[in-house]
């Protein structure tokens, strides 16, 4: 919490609209699942045009795709 605390983490605001576009993305990827922690990160990649991410949910985030047809880079490679 103290590395937290001291600016380790930003907590962001998605913006008005984010509900519209997590449902959006839940129901495009709905054969996955996808969940809605899934769906504010896509939100939140192209908002700040980032590609890369770390997860340990590789098998959904190599489906998952931004615009453009862009994909993640996942680390760790």
């Amino acid at each position: 919490m103290r590395w937290a605390a001291g600016g380790g983490i930003v907590v962001r605001d998605l913006g008005e609209n984010a509900a519209i576009q997590a449902l959006a993305l839940m129901e495009k990827y709905g054969d996955l699942p996808m969940d809605v922690a899934d769906a504010s990160l896509l939100i939140l990649s192209e908002q700040a045009g980032l590609t890369d991410i770390a997860t340990l949910d590789i098998a959904d985030f190599s489906v998952y795709r931004l615009s453009g047809g862009r994909s993640f880079n996942l680390l760790p490679a």
